[in-house]
């Protein structure tokens, strides 16, 4: 297996939102398939965005960061979401 550094970037596939989730995570969250640029599909969750049907946009650029995913024992787990790319 070979080292590849991924961009972290690419155009939002689906998502749902979540109305009711696992302990520990605020809901409603929205979760997405996001296309890379560099070629993987990966399912993930999404920040910057309205929980709600009309709040991502399919085909919206998107980037990756770095956020609270979910808090466990008043600790919060960070890790990789999306958001709309900043232009």
């Amino acid at each position: 297996m070979d080292h590849f550094t991924l961009v972290g970037r690419g155009k939002l596939v689906d998502f749902v939102v979540v109305e009711r989730g696992p302990s520990g995570y605020k809901v409603p969250y929205v979760q997405a398939y996001v296309k890379l640029v560099d070629g993987p599909k990966i399912y993930t969750m999404l920040s910057g965005v309205e929980p709600i049907e009309s709040g991502p946009k399919i085909g919206e650029s998107m980037e990756m960061i770095i956020d609270v995913i979910r808090c466990e024992d008043g600790i919060d787990i960070v890790g990789w979401k999306f958001q709309p790319e900043a232009i």
